[in-house]
C-alpha cells in the first residue's frame, strides 16, 4: 500500500511542475507581447482564445489534477458533488424501479487551469469541454453505481473554468436505478431507494468525492449534498418525504485503495387515496350492505339473493383492481381486507340461509303428522273423560286413513297395552309413528343431517326413515 501511495504522490509533484511550468510561460508570454487591457469585444474574444490556447498547451486533460496543501494526506484532488433534485418522474412497482431527472453540480480546482486575470485582459471565465468527442479538460468519471440507465441531455459537458482554477460543471441526467420493494404495506406503504455516487475508475489516492459543504464545512442552506431544484415536479403517486445522504469509502476485493462514495436513500410514501376511494371503500360498503340481511324479513325471500350479490360485488371490485395492484409474493393491505370481507360476506349469507329454513319451519297438516293423530284422540273421546278404551282407539284409527303398514305398527303396539289408553299414552304411541314435512328444503343431504335432529328427534321423518331402511339392508 505504501508503493500505492508513493506513486500518487510521485504523479502529483509531477504535475505540479507541469502547473507551475506551463502557468509561468502563459504569464510571460503575455507580459511580453502586451501589457495593456482589450479595446473591443473582439479582442477580448481574440483574449479568450489565446488564454485558453495558452493553457492547453502541454495540458494532459487524462490525468488528474494534482491536491494542493495535501499536508500528510496521501487523498487526491477534493470533488465535491451536490445532487439537485428536479423531478421524481416514476416509482415502478412492477420493475422495482426509481427513475428520476436531476442536476449533478460537481466542483474541483485544477491547478493547472489557473491565470491572472490582468495580464489578460479582464477574462475571469472560461469554457472547456469535459467529455465527448472534443474533450478539452479532464473532468471526474463519477457516475450512479446502480443505474440502469442514465441519459446525459448534454452531448458535450462544459466546464466552468474561473481564474483561480475553479472548475464548476453541472449535469443534466435522467437516471433509472433499482429499488427492492416491501408492498405488504399497499397501499400505505414507504419504500426507501437507496443509489451510490462515486468515480468509476478513480480511487481515493487520485480523486476524493465528498458531499458538498459550506464555508467552514458547515452545510447551509444551497451548499448542502442533496436540495430539491427550483424546478422541482413533484411525483402524482408519491410523496417525497426524505432524502438522506452519506459518505464512506469502500475497499473492493481487487483492490487495496480506499474508493470514496456518497449513498443517497430516498424515502417515498404513495398516495393512498385513489385505492381507499376506489376500492377498500367500496369493498367495505359492499361487506357492511351484506349485514343489512339481517334486518329483512326472511318471508321477502331477498335475504339470500342479497348475501350472494354481496360476494359476486366483493369478488367483481377485487377482480378489477387486480390489474392495478403490484405483482407480489407478499399479501398486501387490499389483498388481506378483501379475505376479511369475502369471509363475512359468505359468513352472513351461511346466517341468512339457515335462518330462512328455521324461519320456514311450518306446523304439519298431513295424515301423518302429529297435530293430526292427537286430535284423533281428541275427536274419539266423547265423554270427555280423557280414556279411551283398545276399541275406540281402533276405530278412531281406522277413520284417520293411515297407510297400512303404518296402522298394523300401531295396532301391534296396541295389542301390547293393558286398560284404558290416556292422552299420554297416545301422545308415546305417536311419537313414534308421526311424520313432518315441516323443515324447508329437508330434501337436502345437507339439510337432513344437521337440522332434521332438531326438527324430526324421534327420526320420524320421511327422509330418516328412508335413510334407516336402506341402511338396514
Amino acid at each position: 500500500m505504501n508503493a500505492w501511495v508513493l506513486g500518487a504522490v510521485v504523479v502529483a509533484l509531477r504535475a505540479s511542475e507541469l502547473y507551475v511550468r506551463a502557468a509561468g510561460t502563459v504569464g510571460l508570454a503575455r507580459v511580453a507581447e502586451t501589457g495593456s487591457a482589450p479595446a473591443s469585444e473582439l479582442e477580448f474574444y481574440d483574449e479568450r482564445a489565446a488564454l485558453k490556447a495558452a493553457l492547453l498547451e502541454g495540458y494532459e486533460k487524462t490525468q488528474p489534477p494534482p491536491r494542493l496543501n495535501r499536508g500528510d494526506s496521501p487523498r487526491g484532488v477534493v470533488v465535491t458533488v451536490q445532487l439537485s433534485l428536479s423531478q421524481l418522474s416514476d416509482v415502478n412497482v412492477a420493475k422495482q424501479e426509481i427513475s428520476f431527472y436531476s442536476w449533478w453540480r460537481t466542483n474541483w480546482n485544477d491547478p493547472r487551469l489557473q491565470w491572472d486575470p490582468e495580464e489578460w485582459g479582464g477574462v475571469s471565465e472560461l469554457e472547456f469541454v469535459g467529455a465527448g468527442e472534443h474533450k478539452e479538460a479532464w473532468m471526474p468519471d463519477s457516475l450512479v453505481y446502480e443505474a440502469t440507465s442514465s441519459v446525459h441531455q448534454i452531448p458535450e459537458i462544459q466546464l466552468n473554468v474561473y481564474a483561480s482554477g475553479a472548475v464548476f460543471v453541472s449535469l443534466p441526467v435522467a437516471q433509472t436505478a433499482p429499488c427492492p420493494m416491501n408492498l405488504r404495506e399497499f397501499p400505505f406503504d414507504e419504500q426507501e431507494c437507496e443509489v451510490t455516487y462515486g468515480s468509476w475508475t478513480s480511487h481515493g489516492y487520485l480523486v476524493d468525492t465528498q458531499p458538498q459543504r459550506g464555508p467552514g464545512g458547515d452545510e447551509g442552506a444551497n451548499w448542502s449534498a442533496f436540495i430539491l431544484g427550483e424546478l422541482f415536479e413533484p411525483n402524482t403517486e408519491y410523496d417525497l418525504v426524505e432524502v438522506r445522504s452519506e459518505h464512506s469509502d469502500t475497499t473492493y476485493s481487487c483492490c487495496v485503495e480506499p474508493y470514496p462514495e456518497i449513498r443517497y436513500r430516498f424515502t417515498v410514501r404513495r398516495h393512498a387515496r385513489t385505492y381507499v376511494s376506489g376500492i377498500l371503500l367500496p369493498m367495505v360498503l359492499a361487506t357492511y350492505a351484506g349485514f343489512l340481511a339481517f334486518a329483512a324479513n326472511p318471508d321477502s325471500g331477498e335475504r339470500i339473493g342479497l348475501g350472494i350479490t354481496v360476494m359476486l360485488t366483493n369478488a367483481a371490485i377485487y377482480i378489477v383492481a387486480f390489474e392495478v395492484l403490484p405483482k407480489s409474493s407478499d399479501d398486501t393491505a387490499i389483498t388481506l381486507i378483501h379475505i376479511i370481507s369475502f369471509s363475512f360476506s359468505l359468513a352472513t349469507l351461511a346466517v341468512s340461509v339457515v335462518s330462512v329454513s328455521l324461519y320456514s319451519v311450518k306446523t304439519s297438516e298431513g295424515v301423518m303428522s302429529e297435530q293430526e293423530l292427537l286430535m284423533a284422540f281428541v275427536r274419539a273421546d266423547a265423554d270427555h273423560s280423557g280414556a279411551l278404551d283398545k276399541k275406540e282407539v281402533e276405530e278412531a284409527v281406522v277413520k284417520l286413513g293411515l297407510p297400512p303398514d303404518i296402522y298394523e305398527k300401531l295396532r301391534e303396539k296396541l295389542a301390547l297395552l293393558e286398560g284404558q289408553i290416556t292422552l299420554p299414552i297416545w301422545y308415546d304411541l305417536v311419537g313414534h309413528i308421526y311424520q313432518t314435512d315441516g323443515v324447508a328444503a329437508y330434501h337436502s343431504p345437507l339439510q337432513r343431517r344437521t337440522a332434521g335432529a332438531f326438527f324430526c328427534p324421534n327420526r320420524a321423518c320421511p327422509e330418516f326413515t328412508k335413510h334407516r331402511s336402506r341402511r338396514s339392508r
